[in-house]
């Protein structure tokens, strides 16, 4: 089944994908802070970039699959939770996107989103649309002007709702789906 990168590999659903993955005889190269191949804070851009450079290296520039379940949730730095649960997974489909084109037939990505998206109240539409267009610093304004705790419910749920619209907006598109990527959402 080829070569497949999973961030989040050391615990919870990265480290329960990669056990499954691996059953069936799939290559797993582990993304994490921690007890992973790659470890990287993807929390930061040098992080971010450390694992995109060496999921390159070790995959030999192509991969069959991604699947990005990296991020943390409530109680947790709203400003870190967006960094990694956004920004971490945003930066890794771009990053890894050409090494997925060339990859065997019809490589896929799974980008872990959530059901809080459509349960948690009050999202600003300022905040997922500075995460869409990628101003980490218009994001962290935005939660600047939140109260404690909802701004860290805000700042999850708006992390995964990015994600989600990323994809809808993306998966069709000639980059993905024309380079016979399958880019999901969960």
């Amino acid at each position: 089944m080829g070569t497949i990168a999973i961030t989040g590999s050391g615990s919870g659903i990265g480290a329960a994908t990669r056990e499954l993955m691996e059953s069936q005889a799939v290559d797993v190269i582990g993304i994490d802070i921690q007890n992973a191949e790659i470890e990287a804070d993807l929390g930061t851009p040098e992080g971010r970039q450390r694992a995109i450079a060496s999921t390159l290296d070790m995959a030999g520039g192509k991969l069959d699959g991604l699947v990005t379940c990296a991020g943390v949730s409530v109680p947790f730095d709203p400003k870190l939770m967006l960094s990694i649960n956004w920004f971490g997974t945003m930066e890794l489909l771009e990053g890894l996107k050409d090494s997925l084109a060339k990859g065997n037939e019809n490589s896929y990505v799974v980008a872990v989103s959530s059901n809080s998206t459509t349960i948690t109240p009050n999202i600003p539409d300022e905040l997922v649309n500075a995460c869409l267009d990628r101003d980490e610093q218009t994001a962290y304004e935005v939660l600047d002007g939140l109260e404690s705790p909802q701004d860290m419910a805000i700042a999850y749920a708006a992390s995964k709702l990015a994600v989600a619209r990323y994809v809808r907006m993306n998966a069709p598109s000639e980059d993905w789906a024309g380079n016979g990527i399958r880019l999901n959402a969960i």
